[in-house]
């Protein structure tokens, strides 16, 4: 490697700036289904029962399945950025405080909001949360589904938006620190 290609690897490496994945892939979540809470208050429903895991998964890049359609009434999928209930039969009748999903992330960016996807059908409720979730402390989400009558192949999409982590990629960190060599080396060769 000659003096120039050096210092040509080091700045492109300075230059670099590739921001570390912002998304549930490699996250655990945990997802519980619950329904007939006593109550749904600001940091979540109490007095739930439980009809469905907790269920504890790693998040794989082309998304995971939680629970049984015949436990939750339909399927819950968790991808990289999105939570997502859809009905197999007939669901989410049950008219106490909260019916619906609690998602307890580990191991992502804190979550910094939520959103319902355009994509949805089914719901969420409101009757609980004003936008039909509660997301708290960055990292759980209850998704409510209290009193919707909800039929086969209707869905609730809830978007994740996560904070930014500024980390960069180790291959990153790399690249800097052979681009950082180079300069050395030419900055040596440059004295003799």
């Amino acid at each position: 490697m000659n003096a120039t290609s050096c210092v040509l690897a080091g700045i492109v490496a300075l230059g670099a700036s590739a921001v570390a994945r912002a998304d549930l892939v490699g996250a655990t979540v945990t997802v519980t289904g619950e329904d007939q809470c006593s109550s749904a208050g600001a940091t979540g429903p109490a007095g739930c029962f439980i009809f469905g895991g907790p269920e504890t998964k790693v998040i794989a890049s082309g998304g995971t399945t939680f629970l049984s359609p015949a436990i939750a009434n339909g399927i819950v999928t968790v991808n990289g950025d999105q939570l997502i209930y859809e009905a197999t039969q007939f669901c989410c009748t049950a008219p106490p405080a909260f019916n619906g999903f609690e998602f307890q992330i580990a191991g992502a960016p804190a979550i910094a909001s939520v959103s319902v996807d355009p994509s949805t059908t089914l719901g969420p409720a409101t009757n609980n949360y004003p936008d039909g979730f509660l997301l708290l402390g960055g990292n759980t989400v209850w998704m409510d589904l209290n009193g919707l009558n909800g039929n086969a192949d209707q869905k609730t999409v809830l978007n994740l938006t996560f904070a930014s982590t500024g980390v960069p990629e180790p291959g990153t960190l790399g690249l800097a620190a052979l681009g950082l060599a180079g300069i050395g080396v030419f900055r040596r060769l440059r004295r003799r």
